[in-house]
């Protein structure tokens, strides 16, 4: 897996889905499942293929979720305020957006508030709602 996140950050995405396609799920304990469904769902937020990055993250919320794990369970939440954004699915996506601050807000996560702020922001800019963008956005900066 960690190679796979090497190959992906130098932009070698072919080399980086072979080494993911080498994982055996069907042998992985539960704690190394739910982190490389995690990872390879934000391989595909990065490439933009949506529709895997939400397969990935739903089966990864369910395992997070299962395990209390707080701080994966807030990334993988903004993760899918993110595909649902690439779907161009504002609504859902700004769900997962303020579910993720909720849940950041609670335990002072800096870097998921930020990224939530984000999917926030972009998802009221997607549903048109330009004022309540633009309060969020000056969030960001």
């Amino acid at each position: 897996m960690q190679l796979a996140e090497i190959y992906w950050h130098l932009n070698k995405y072919d080399s980086a889905i072979s080494v993911y396609n080498l994982f055996d799920t069907s042998r992985a304990n539960e704690k190394d499942l739910r982190i490389f469904l995690l990872s390879k769902a934000e391989f595909y937020l990065q490439i933009k293929e949506y529709d895997k990055a939400l397969q990935n993250l739903n089966q990864a919320l369910v395992l997070h979720e299962k395990r209390n794990d707080r701080n994966e369970v807030m990334r993988t939440v903004v993760g899918l305020g993110k595909a649902y954004l690439g779907q161009k699915n504002g609504k859902r996506s700004l769900h997962y957006g303020l579910l993720g601050l909720n849940m950041a807000l609670r335990t002072n996560s800096k870097q998921i508030i930020l990224s939530s702020y984000e999917v926030i922001q972009a998802s009221y800019y997607a549903l048109n709602k330009i004022d309540s963008a633009y309060a969020y956005y000056i969030n960001i900066l």
